[in-house]
């Protein structure tokens, strides 16, 4: 059953905006939008951020030392010139955890200025979208979504 509700006329409408990662203006821009659909009486079924950074730890803390020893089990040649992998995953790693933070804030500023509209978040794919089967990943996300929390 999909989480973004039937109008009254039985057609379902959504606002979608780029991606998180749109400046500021951006998103000052899809919540001037939303409020005019909303002026116009116009139904919005839901607000979707699209390319949201995942993260990939849950909340959990991420440490140099764990990183780092999960990478020595590797087998993997060291690189000349480049600090180890393991040092590597862990930058890689928390900048990837600052990302999914920053999302974060922004869906939920979006959640509070568009009150009254669920805001769904699509993660980002390893892959470009460009195709039926592709749709349809954004789909399967989208009938599974939880609303975020303002």
């Amino acid at each position: 059953m999909s989480r973004i509700p039937a109008t009254s006329d039985g057609l379902r409408r959504i606002l979608a905006m780029a991606h998180c990662e749109l400046p500021p203006r951006a998103h000052e821009q899809l919540w001037q939008f939303h409020q005019l659909l909303r002026e116009s009486k116009l139904k919005v079924a839901a607000v979707v951020a699209n390319r949201v950074n995942p993260d990939f730890q849950k909340g959990a803390r991420l440490t140099r030392a764990d990183t780092r020893a999960a990478a020595d089990k590797l087998d993997v040649p060291k690189l000349p010139g480049l600090p180890p992998l393991g040092e590597r995953l862990w930058q890689t790693l928390r900048d990837m955890q600052v990302l999914a933070g920053l999302d974060r804030e922004v869906l939920k500023v979006l959640a509070r200025r568009c009150e009254g509209t669920p805001v769904l978040a699509v993660p980002r794919f390893d892959h470009d979208i460009h195709d039926l089967t592709g749709l349809n990943e954004v789909g399967q996300q989208l009938r599974t979504a939880q609303p975020v929390a303002p």
